[in-house]
């Protein structure tokens, strides 16, 4: 009997063992939170002039970083850097936001302003998540 409880417990530990091996094996290839290269930017609802009327637009934006090492260096300015996308998108109207090249010429704007801003290429791409305007 106590040969047997002995060999339950050594099986035990062995799946025990297995266990955590294989869950820390399989987390290997996935990156955490913050490493992946993309900071996402809580959501704007801005402003739009549109002739002598004013539209509403809800932006939201992710940026991907030239390096998934700098998040925390955009984290710590992004006061500054939802001033500088508020400002951009604000100056526009409804005619330079509306069409599609429009809205990747507001990406290419906020990737010069925000790298400019930041003292470095740090900024690769914007992407625009969600994007409405009434």
């Amino acid at each position: 009997m106590k040969n047997k409880l002995v060999h339950i417990f050594l099986l035990y530990c062995l799946l025990i063992f297995f266990f955590f091996a294989c869950s820390t094996h399989a987390s290997d290839g996935v990156k955490k939170e913050g490493e992946s290269g993309l900071v996402q930017i809580d959501p704007f609802i801005l402003n739009i002039r549109d002739n002598n009327e004013s539209r509403v637009c809800k932006l939201v934006l992710s940026l991907e970083l030239s390096s998934p090492s700098l998040g925390e260096r955009v984290k710590a300015k992004m006061p500054v850097i939802k001033d500088s996308i508020i400002m951009l998108v604000t100056g526009k109207v409804y005619d330079d936001v509306h069409s599609a090249e429009g809205r990747q010429q507001i990406k290419d704007e906020l990737i010069a302003s925000l790298n400019q801003m930041l003292g470095a290429n740090i900024i690769k791409t914007v992407y625009i998540t969600d994007f409405i305007i009434q």
